[in-house]
């Protein structure tokens, strides 16, 4: 988890403003309460949730560690719990120095269908300014 903020940064964002962690005490977390309380009380499937990215104070991007998604099935009951909400266009699996995206939806599709193409490494950094400002393939 504490790979998260610096992973992050290798993409152009900035943590310290934007990034809420479902497990902080965070005022900021309010909006997701209802993510932070299933999680709080042991919600199997939404454990792997570890926070949201918020551009210009709206989420962009919800965040899992990609360590603690089971299967395809694990993923796409996460990926529809999310789309649910209605607010962060897409979700960002991540694993230490590595971030894939992937639409959000109502769909079933697998994580290889819903994933968003990788950016070439020079332009890697721009990627959250680029979702925030194009939303690319967004719902």
């Amino acid at each position: 988890m504490e790979d998260l903020p610096s992973t992050l940064e290798s993409y152009g964002a900035d943590p310290r403003i934007g990034l809420r962690l479902l497990g902080a005490e965070d005022p900021g977390l309010l909006p997701y309460a209802t993510l932070v309380a299933a999680r709080n009380t042991g919600d199997k499937d939404l454990m792997p949730l570890r926070g949201v990215y918020e551009w210009q104070s709206n989420p962009l991007v919800f965040l899992v560690n990609g360590d603690e998604i089971q299967n395809d099935d694990h993923f796409r009951r996460i990926r529809r719990c999310v789309a649910l909400r209605g607010d962060a266009p897409y979700l960002g699996v991540f694993h230490p120095g590595h971030l894939t995206l992937h639409r959000v939806a109502l769909d079933s599709k697998r994580q290889d269908a819903s994933r968003l193409h990788d950016f070439p490494p020079s332009e890697k950094r721009a990627m959250f300014a680029y979702l925030a400002k194009a939303g690319p393939e967004a719902a």
